[in-house]
C-alpha cells in the first residue's frame, strides 16, 4: 500500500498494490526499467464514508398504484421495500433520482435491486445507465452519462463517476423507453472528500530513454482500476532529444496488460512530454492495452505519407501478437 511519499525501485512485486497517494516510480527514478505487480493494481478512491442518498430529496419518472411505491422508498434506507415507477402498457423511459440545492461532486451510485419479483428488471430489455444532472429534478440537463448496463449482479451493483463531476441530481434511467417499470430497493450515494489533498494525489510515473527504451509496468494479476479516484500518469522524457526525429507511428507500451484485462475507470489527468510542430499523443489504445502512440504528420519534415491510422492498427496488431507470444 502506498499512501504518500515515493516507491522507487525497478523491481515490485506484490500480491495486490493499492495506491491512494504518493508516487510509484516505474523503473526507478533517473533511469528505465520495468516493474512487476504479481497481483492486481488499485488507485483507491478518495470519498466520503457517508450515504448522501438519504440526504437529498428523491424523484422518479411515474408513480404506481397511487403512488403507494413513492420515490422516498428508493432512499429511506430500508433494503426490504421498494419504490416502483409507472406499469400501464404504456412506453415509458422510467428513472429515479435524487436531487440536492447545492452541486455536488458525485462519486459512486450503488443500486439495489427490488428483492423477490421484478428483481432484474433493471438489467433486462436495453439495460440501464447513470445520469448526473445540472438542475434539481429528471428533466434536467445531463452533464456526465455512463455507459449502459446489461446483465449482472442485483445488489449493490456500483457505478464509478470520474472527479470533477458536479451536478445537482444524479439518476438511474432505463437505457430505452419501455413498457417495464423500473422498481428499486435502495440506492446509496457517494460524493469526493472535500478534504482531498490535492498535493498527494495518487501518481504513477514513467520515463522514455528513446523509442525502444522506456519504463514499463508489467501487470501478472487480472484487474488493474484506477476507479474513480483522482489517479495520475506522468510520462516524461530523460532527455530532450528523445522524440526528436521520429517518423510514422511510435508506439511505447507503457502498461503490459494480461489478455482480456482492461484498465477500469480513467486517469484523473494525463501529463505527457512536450512535442514539437508535427506530432501528437494518441491515447486511444491506452485504457485496452496500456499503449500510447506518437504519430508524426504528413507536415512533419522528412516524414513519408503512408496512412497514420494504417501504421495504428498494425501497431496494435503487433503488440497483441507479442502479448499472446509471451503470455
Amino acid at each position: 500500500t502506498l499512501n504518500a511519499g515515493t516507491i522507487d525501485t525497478s523491481i515490485t512485486t506484490t500480491d495486490a498494490f493499492q495506491q491512494s497517494g504518493g508516487v510509484l516510480t516505474i523503473g526507478g527514478t533517473g533511469t528505465v526499467g520495468t516493474t512487476t505487480i504479481t497481483g492486481s493494481y488499485l488507485a483507491a478512491t478518495q470519498l466520503d464514508a457517508a450515504n448522501i442518498a438519504r440526504t437529498g430529496a428523491p424523484f422518479k419518472e411515474s408513480g404506481y398504484a397511487g403512488d403507494m411505491f413513492s420515490a422516498y422508498l428508493g432512499n429511506d434506507g430500508d433494503y426490504g421495500n421498494f419504490t416502483h415507477t409507472a406499469e400501464d402498457g404504456q412506453l415509458h423511459t422510467p428513472y429515479w433520482g435524487v436531487s440536492y440545492s447545492e452541486g455536488v461532486n458525485f462519486g459512486k451510485v450503488a443500486i439495489f435491486n427490488r428483492p423477490g419479483y421484478g428483481n432484474s428488471r433493471l438489467f433486462d430489455g436495453d439495460g440501464f445507465y447513470v445520469d448526473v444532472l445540472d438542475g434539481e429534478n429528471g428533466e434536467s440537463a445531463v452533464v456526465w452519462r455512463s455507459q449502459t448496463y446489461k446483465g449482472g449482479g442485483y445488489d449493490g451493483f456500483v457505478v464509478d463517476v470520474p472527479y470533477d463531476v458536479i451536478g445537482k441530481s444524479i439518476r438511474v434511467i432505463r437505457a430505452a423507453a419501455t413498457t417495464t417499470p423500473l422498481n428499486l430497493a435502495e440506492v446509496e450515494v457517494y460524493a469526493y472528500s472535500s478534504a482531498v489533498d490535492a498535493s498527494n494525489l495518487p501518481t504513477m510515473k514513467f520515463e522514455i530513454l528513446s523509442a525502444d527504451d522506456y519504463d514499463q509496468l508489467v501487470l501478472l494479476g487480472d484487474s488493474f482500476d484506477v476507479g474513480s479516484a483522482l489517479a495520475a500518469l506522468d510520462v516524461s522524457t530523460l532527455d530532450s532529444s528523445a522524440l526528436s526525429g521520429l517518423t510514422g507511428t511510435t508506439f511505447f507500451e507503457l502498461i503490459s496488460l494480461p489478455d482480456n484485462v482492461d484498465i477500469t475507470g480513467e486517469f484523473a489527468s494525463i501529463t505527457l512530454p512536450e512535442i514539437g510542430d508535427g506530432y501528437e499523443w494518441d491515447l486511444s489504445a491506452l485504457y485496452t492495452d496500456g499503449v500510447i502512440a506518437l504519430i508524426a504528420s504528413e507536415t512533419t519534415p522528412g516524414v513519408p505519407e503512408p496512412s497514420t491510422w494504417a501504421l495504428l492498427a498494425l501497431g496494435v496488431l503487433a503488440l497483441f501478437l507479442r502479448k499472446r507470444v509471451r503470455n
